[in-house]
C-alpha cells in the first residue's frame, strides 16, 4: 500500500535517529506531532544522484525550506545501516497528517528535488 496526500502517518512507528552517543529510537510522532516536516528517501545512500544531488540539495535548501514554516527535515540513514532502503521521495507532512508526495517514477531526480519541494511549500 502506497501513503497519498491526506494520510495520517502511523504515529507509533519506530525509526531511528542519530544521536550523540550513536543511533536512539524515535517515533514519528516524536518527529512530526505538532510540527511542519520534510521527509526524503534516498534508494542508495552512495550513488551519485543521491550523494552528489538529492541530499546536497536540501542541505543546501534547509535555511530556505526552514523559512517556509518546515520545523524539520529527516534524512534516510541507509548508508549507516540505520534503515531500509526505499524508492527516492519527499513527504511535506504537517503534524502527522501527509500534504505532498513527491515520487520519483523512475531514476533521476526531477519530482522529489528541494527545489520541487520548494515549489509545493
Amino acid at each position: 500500500m502506497s501513503i497519498k496526500a491526506g494520510d495520517t502517518l502511523p504515529m507509533d512507528l519506530k525509526l531511528k535517529e542519530m544521536g550523540e552517543g550513536g543511533p536512539k529510537d524515535v517515533s514519528v510522532g516524536d518527529i512530526c506531532r505538532g510540527r511542519k516536516v520534510v521527509l526524503f528517501a534516498v534508494p542508495g545512500a552512495f550513488t551519485p544522484t543521491c550523494s552528489a544531488k538529492h541530499l546536497p540539495g536540501f542541505v543546501e535548501q534547509a535555511a530556505t525550506i526552514r523559512s517556509k514554516g518546515v520545523d524539520e527535515i529527516a534524512l534516510d540513514a541507509s548508508g549507516f545501516g540505520m534503515g531500509q532502503r526505499s524508492q527516492r521521495y519527499a513527504l511535506i507532512v504537517n503534524d502527522g497528517k501527509v500534504q505532498e508526495v513527491l515520487v520519483e517514477p523512475g531514476p533521476g531526480l526531477n519530482v522529489s528535488s528541494a527545489d520541487s519541494v520548494l515549489s509545493k511549500l
